[in-house]
């Protein structure tokens, strides 16, 4: 598994922009939200170091016209700024990655801020358990293939196929 896509990326409409690749593996097993979320802090996670605990506002700054701002200090680094997720969007992903088992928080000593350590070891375990049952698929529903003859809508065959083999996905 590798880690997610994330850079700067500058170009000629303006300042630098976050881009986070969405992996559609997390999209469908936990939803799109969780999945941007999650692959966010796995990001960050890998960058701390795994088992390290790190911190990261939810919210980002705002302007006189409630405009985010582009963070200074990666200490200032939000969420919110980075995902676009709002907090009641990050606090159901925050929700579901620790019903999962990946996430764990608490609040610092120093400012009671709130920290998070993602258990990437246990996320590789659980992502590759989905990628299995992805491979390991199984049509368990009978499919009707109809060929048309071209003439009057009219149908010149029916087949009905039902099968039960793995459909190997790569």
């Amino acid at each position: 598994m590798t880690s997610g896509n994330y850079q700067k990326h500058a170009d000629s409409r303006g300042p630098s922009r976050i881009i986070i690749a969405l992996d559609s593996l997390y999209a469908r097993k936990l939803g799109t939200t969780t999945a941007v979320w999650l692959r966010q802090a796995e990001y960050t996670q890998r960058k701390a170091g795994n088992g390290c605990w790190w911190f990261k506002k939810i919210l980002a700054d705002r302007d006189d016209n409630n405009q985010m701002i582009s963070p200074r200090w990666e200490i200032d680094q939000s969420f919110e700024y980075e995902t676009g997720l709002t907090r009641s969007h990050q606090g159901k992903a925050r929700k579901a990655a620790k019903k999962l088992g990946v996430l764990q928080e608490r609040r610092s000593r120093n400012g009671g801020r709130l920290e998070y350590r993602i258990d990437l070891d246990l996320l590789a375990r659980i992502v590759s358990m989905w990628a299995d049952e992805e491979r390991n698929f199984q049509r368990s529903e009978a499919s009707e293939i109809t060929f048309s003859n071209g003439e009057s809508g009219g149908l010149e065959s029916e087949i009905s196929l039902s099968s039960t083999e793995s459909i190997q996905i790569k």
